[in-house]
């Protein structure tokens, strides 16, 4: 199978960006070893020295500026190599209720391809020269160089789309059917350096069926889930590829992801309830679908809390923690070591970039992996002097003395283990476009949701401008695969139905609830349940509830329960203090076995008291509970089961 690009030299070489643990334009040292058995060129601060030694203040955040968008058009041509797709009529069945029209978060595919669309199958690997630890896998750097590459370009054409997996759609036929082009691209940025090559095969399935997708229209029957059709998943497939192209390569996303998200100050609120160290953005979201008997593209927002950018992590330890900044942070944690590592875990497998070194080094997230388990005093490594041959034992602290000049105002706190060595904590800045994966807690989430939420008519202007920063009319890959879509809303038939009455087994209400909201006050339930075995585990942590507290919340909860009309024991719930150093799945069985024991029957209902929302106990609690005991469990927080004056 012959390759593509020029023969005669070769694929082209991009220049890579260089580790930003080494000067620009310079080798490696090879002789001299850094911490964590690094090279000691890998942690150089060679560039920028941090302001006089000291802490070293974030840099103001600015949001980018809110980008000028221009109105909509009214109409959208349709592209010559599409044609017209014929109106579907919507049909609203039943008779009951208000004849109405609304408008949908969805914007009509007006048109589809006259001409032929090839699909591609694409393959990946690195071969066996350029492997690290044995994998062929392609890393997503890798990748992005790959797709970017000018002979790659240059041979598919700008035509082509390619879905981040293994699909790929064009209008050109560059490969015939059935067969297969295979290449190998170089990412290597220098003669005589590591071997980075990316072995690459592309086959041409064949052209798709078009005419499938818009008989499959036109019958009027769509499936429930039509991406389970066989048929139609790779119609969808191709449009989703097609229109996530360019939101993409503008905007933070996620591989494969719908949501697309840009810091702007118009989009962006920081969360005070955290320090300001993890703000709100709202993005865009887009996918597209059958619905309405058509297909949409359907727009909608979406909220995500990130961390925010430009923090020293210093700042963020003391945010986290709820230390103040002018108290000492080094005394608390080791006066409260545990509190540190439990606070502070929230920041493992974040990235973040670092500032002594030249700008184009400074540019490189790097991950923190975990916390080292000495300082940066008692953290030592072998350094060689390439020039002499000899070799010294040295602290890390002494090391950023000796070799920068930067003397560490936090030398007693652990240290960044990452891949490039241990790196001290205040030459670290929070990177930009770093999601928050775990839950929010609290007053956090209180803060999230009044940015997030909004009326119906704000909400409508935000995916309006929304549709304005995806510009579809300004694509010009959708336009020459046919493609064309409505600028406008999807209105559509409705009726208003009737609010429903509920039901209940004491105290219903004769009119409908006002305004979607119900009142279950002095309400018993119709059906309610027996419980006739419960129980319940606290894991103490932080701002502990003591005996009193935990048995007076369980006489609340035994009163909540039988307010409602459930069926409980005369005994109050069995309770367990758990030790939090226990796996969350030996306490589960230990408490469902004292249950047992105490109601000689099997546990009905478990509650879960812990410290914070943790989504490894989550799914622990769950797993263990539902799926392997078949057990009914409910979490609480201990902050939201204690009042400010420490009753429940």
């Amino acid at each position: 199978m012959s390759g593509f690009g020029d023969p005669r030299r070769g694929p082209m070489r991009p220049e890579r960006s260089r580790s930003p643990r080494r000067d620009a334009g310079q080798p490696y040292r090879d002789d001299r070893r850094a911490p964590g058995g690094r090279r000691d060129s890998e942690l150089q601060l060679r560039g920028s020295q941090i302001e006089g030694n000291s802490r070293g203040r974030a840099a103001p955040v600015h949001g980018s500026h809110q980008e000028t968008l221009l109105p909509l058009p009214k109409e959208v041509p349709i592209p010559e190599s599409g044609r017209k797709l014929p109106e579907f009529a919507v049909r609203v069945a039943g008779t009951a209720g208000q004849r109405t029209r609304v408008r949908t978060n969805h914007f009509e595919v007006l048109s589809m391809p006259i001409v032929k669309i090839y699909q591609y199958d694409i393959r990946m690997k690195v071969p066996e020269s350029s492997q690290l630890r044995g994998s062929d896998k392609v890393s997503a750097a890798q990748q992005a160089k790959v797709l970017v590459h000018e002979a790659l370009i240059s041979f598919w054409g700008t035509t082509f789309v390619y879905d981040g997996v293994s699909k790929g759609y064009s209008t050109t036929c560059f490969v015939p059917v059935g067969e297969t082009r295979s290449t190998t691209i170089n990412l290597s940025s220098a003669e005589g350096g590591r071997p980075n090559e990316v072995d690459l095969a592309i086959r041409n399935v064949g052209s798709l069926n078009i005419r499938t997708l818009v008989d499959y229209l036109m019958k009027g029957k769509v499936d429930l889930d039509p991406m389970g059709n066989p048929l139609i998943e790779p119609l969808l497939k191709w449009l989703n590829a097609l229109y996530r192209q360019r939101p993409a390569a503008r905007f933070t996303t996620r591989p494969n992801s719908n949501a697309y998200y840009e810091r702007t100050p118009s989009t962006t609120m920081a969360l005070r309830s955290t320090g300001d160290i993890l703000e709100a953005i709202r993005g865009v979201f887009q996918t597209v679908q059958v619905r309405f008997g058509r297909i949409t593209l359907n727009v909608d927002t979406a909220t995500t809390a990130f961390w925010t950018p430009d923090k020293n992590l210093i700042e963020m330890i003391h945010a986290l923690a709820g230390v103040p900044m002018q108290q000492n942070i080094e005394q608390w944690f080791l006066q409260e070591p545990d509190r540190f590592f439990h606070a502070c875990g929230r920041l493992l497998g974040v990235f973040f970039c670092v500032r002594h070194l030249k700008p184009g080094q400074n540019a490189r997230k790097t991950r923190l992996a975990k916390w080292s388990r000495l300082d940066s005093h008692k953290t030592v490594f072998e350094q060689k002097n390439r020039d002499s041959g000899t070799t010294r034992e040295i602290s890390v602290f002494d090391y950023f003395v000796e070799t920068y000049g930067i003397t560490l105002r936090y030398g007693g706190l652990p240290l960044a283990d990452t891949r490039d060595g241990h790196i001290p904590l205040e030459l670290c800045w929070s990177a930009g476009g770093e999601r928050f994966k775990e839950p929010l807690q609290g007053a956090e989430t209180a803060d999230f949701i009044k940015f997030a939420t909004a009326p119906a008519n704000v909400r409508m202007q935000q995916i309006t401008e929304n549709v304005k920063k995806l510009g579809w009319h300004e694509q010009e890959v959708p336009k020459s695969h046919g493609l064309s879509v409505g600028m406008k809303m999807l209105e559509l038939p409705a009726r208003i139905l009737p609010a429903p009455t509920p039901q209940y087994g004491r105290g219903t209400d004769r009119q409908p609830p006002a305004m979607g909201k119900w009142n279950l006050r002095e309400k018993k339930l119709l059906k309610p349940a027996t419980i006739k075995s419960w129980g319940l585990l606290y894991l103490p942590a932080g701002r502990m509830i003591d005996d009193r507290q935990l048995e007076q919340f369980a006489v609340c909860i035994a009163r909540g329960f039988r307010d409602l009309g459930i069926t409980t024991p005369e005994k109050l719930p069995v309770l367990l203090k758990g030790n939090p150093q226990v796996s969350m799945v030996e306490l589960i069985k230990e408490i469902a076995a004292k249950t047992g024991n105490t109601f000689k029957a099997k546990p009905n209902l478990l509650f879960i008291v812990i410290h914070g929302v943790s989504e490894r106990f989550y799914k622990a609690v769950k797993n263990t509970c539902e799926i392997q005991f078949g057990v009914a469990s409910q979490g609480e927080l201990n902050l939201g089961a204690l009042s400010s004056d420490g009753d429940i």
